[in-house]
């Protein structure tokens, strides 16, 4: 009968579903079969950013902030307008019912939607930083900044960038 419910999870509709079967839990993530003795439960957080320096998060990977420093070719990093930034900022685990404007797009969009979109699975999305200015989100970190707020030639820059921990499964 066990096998009977891994098979469902492998050839179910869903992209993402898991079940819990005496002494281990088991999901589909895509295109990944996961199985663990329990489910991963990571806490929420909230780190206060105060402004430029190394931000250690829960999560184990590392924010840098700097101001008026060359970023370079760094796909894990951004730039903003260090004159409409407002701080502290704050590096936060995604709530239900957050949206932020892509940047690209005109208009606003769900978190939940943009993960589903790009197909980011359950255990990167809790372990993501969302960074806010006041309550607008400006960058989920490492992956997509938000619409505006972008550095003026010449204007003071705000660059943060993300060093990432890789994602193991236990």
């Amino acid at each position: 009968g066990h096998i009977d419910q891994i098979e469902s999870l492998l050839e179910g509709h869903k992209p993402q579903a898991e079940s819990c079967l005496p002494g281990v839990w088991v999901a589909r993530r895509y295109d990944r079969l996961l199985m663990r003795l329990a489910p991963p439960a990571p806490e929420p957080f909230a780190v206060t950013i105060s402004g430029a320096g190394v931000y250690q998060l829960p999560t184990g990977d590392r924010l840098v902030v700097t101001l008026n420093a060359p970023l370079g070719d760094d796909s894990m990093g951004t730039e903003f307008c260090a004159e409409q930034v407002v701080f502290p900022l704050v590096a936060r685990t995604a709530m239900p019912g957050d949206r932020f404007q892509p940047s690209g797009m005109t208009g606003h969009k769900r978190l939940k939607n943009y993960f589903i979109d790009n197909k980011i699975p359950h255990e990167m999305r809790r372990r993501m930083a969302v960074v806010c200015s006041a309550t607008t989100i400006i960058w989920l970190a490492g992956e997509r900044r938000c619409e505006g707020f972008r550095p003026e030639p010449g204007g003071p820059v705000l660059q943060m960038r993300l060093e990432r921990v890789d994602f193991v499964d236990e």
